[in-house]
């Protein structure tokens, strides 16, 4: 940690110091490893998220899905089974009850034999059924679900390029102070279907931008602990960037309670490349009066 942070984070010390600045960064380095990620991250974008063919609300009782137009999940097709398979919902147990032989089982080169559990994408080892090249699965938030397809054979696949960004540039590294609450938030935030997820809070993350003083809900990431959370918009949103506002990770603080923004990894929501996300939007309370010219900028 550089003094300025040091010096920042002891109470009553140091008072008349300006803001601190972060810790410097070789410019080559930070633009070669800038570089790297920004691939890493295509890559993420292309499996997670091009390709998804649909996704379809999952009630109670049964619900048949395949190539038959008059079905509740309707797959593209010719030639195939009118009806590929059976699901039946009970609550937050889903079952396939009945299926084609063309239907797979994860890897497995087997017919599925049903009836079969299959456990949802919020629990450890999710089911992954194959029928041709689509690829279905069971998609969870909170006590809704989903089912969620992706057709590996997507024409956009091969051709897919990540958003454009603005030309990265270490000025947009700011020096945070993390502001905890006495004890974690829970706050409910609309998603992009119109309806609220439950999100905890931290606490804010307190930075300057262009010598303003900013502040930022942090949440909780919730498969990392070592990272912070950011769901914000600016006044870049809808002409420049996602109108629904960016995401962003932060390694969370360290004993002193500063860390680094980094802005130049902000990135699209997965909503801004796919119609079949439930992507939740940035809440009132993280929308920058300011301008964050630097990360991805509206997709293509």
């Amino acid at each position: 940690m550089t003094r300025a942070l040091l010096c920042a984070a002891l109470v009553g010390a140091c008072t008349r110091q300006p803001w601190p600045e972060p810790p410097p960064v070789d410019r080559s380095v930070f633009v070669s490893e800038h570089a790297a990620w920004r691939l890493e991250r295509e890559q993420a974008v292309r499996d997670n998220w091009v390709g998804l063919a649909g996704l379809w609300p999952l009630s109670d009782g049964q619900t048949a899905f395949g190539t038959d137009s008059t079905l509740p999940i309707v797959l593209a097709g010719s030639g195939a089974p009118r009806v590929v398979g059976t699901l039946v919902r009970h609550g937050q147990a889903v079952y396939l009850t009945s299926a084609a032989p063309d239907l797979r089982l994860g890897n497995d080169k087997r017919a599925v034999v049903a009836p079969v559990a299959l456990h949802p994408d919020n629990d450890s080892v999710p089911t992954l059924l194959r029928f041709g090249s689509y690829r279905l699965w069971i998609h969870a938030v909170e006590d809704r679900y989903y089912v969620r397809a992706r057709d590996t054979a997507n024409a956009h696949l091969s051709a897919f390029r990540l958003a454009p960004e603005y030309e990265p540039d270490t000025r947009w590294r700011v020096a945070a102070r993390l502001d905890p609450y006495k004890r974690p938030r829970t706050i409910r935030i609309a998603d992009i279907v119109g309806v609220d997820e439950a999100f905890s809070v931290l606490g804010e993350l307190v930075f300057r931008v262009a010598g303003r003083q900013q502040r930022l809900q942090a949440f909780a990431d919730p498969g990392d602990s070592t990272l912070l959370w950011l769901m914000f918009g600016d006044s870049t949103n809808l002409r420049e960037t996602y109108g629904g506002g960016r995401y962003l990770w932060v390694p969370a603080p360290d004993s002193t309670g500063w860390t680094v923004i980094d802005f130049t990894r902000a990135i699209n929501p997965p909503c801004a490349y796919t119609a079949y996300a439930t992507c939740v939007l940035a809440p009132p309370e993280n929308r920058l009066a300011v301008r964050i010219a630097a990360g991805e900028k509206r997709s293509h």
